[in-house]
């Protein structure tokens, strides 16, 4: 069981009002935590050196903010797992992102990670399967939304109406070794008996050519 997981620290703001302190502070953010059926949480030090564990995504900021959006509309769907890992994809790095919330207006914003949970049975279902990526929106606050709530913006090349209604659910987890009863190896030496032959290099090819 893995309930934490470091990320890349940021330094992001803490509102402390959910510990009894109407003040927001600097901080820097650079661990999560998650439990199943829980909000995803964060691990923080703040500028006068305390240490705060589980603060949920709606008292984090990127930037100064309103904290217009409430947790529930942040984050769609719990933790599914106390098993936890995180992700940067390096190709998605600060990628711009539109953001269906659960009342179906949008907001924008960056992306900065993924989270995904593993050993429940939620996401080895896949009809169930859902990875939480963590989006730095441009209202200052942090989201986190599962891929069917994203739209993902490579200017050099999704430039395509979505076809949202031509989308499915993949329902099942592709295994190569399901269909054993139509392919057989028994070993090692009947898999290099397979492997054809290459053409001998004459002498002056296997010496190479200096040149």
């Amino acid at each position: 069981m893995k309930i934490n997981h470091n990320i890349p620290h940021q330094y992001w703001h803490v509102d402390l009002s959910f510990m009894g302190v109407k003040e927001t502070r600097k901080c820097i953010v650079h661990a999560i935590q998650s439990y199943g059926g829980k909000a995803l949480l964060f691990h923080v030090l703040t500028d006068f050196g305390a240490h705060l564990s589980r603060v949920p995504l709606n008292f984090l900021s990127h930037k100064p903010t309103t904290n217009e959006l409430p947790l529930h509309m942040l984050q769609l769907w719990d933790c599914f797992s106390d098993n936890v890992s995180f992700v940067q994809f390096d190709y998605l790095t600060e990628a711009r992102v539109k953001v269906t919330l659960k009342d179906r207006s949008f907001v924008w914003g960056n992306y900065f990670g993924t989270v995904d949970w593993y050993e429940n049975g939620f996401t080895e279902e896949p009809t169930q399967f859902k990875q939480g990526h963590i989006i730095l929106l441009d209202n200052g606050q942090i989201a986190m939304q599962p891929n069917n709530r994203l739209q993902f913006f490579d200017m050099s090349f999704t430039g395509k109406s979505f076809p949202m209604h031509r989308l499915r659910v993949i329902e099942e987890t592709p295994s190569v070794e399901s269909v054993s009863e139509k392919w057989l190896i028994t070993g090692d030496e009947y898999f290099y008996e397979q492997v054809p032959n290459e053409p001998e290099l004459s002498d002056s090819e296997s010496e190479g050519n200096d040149s």
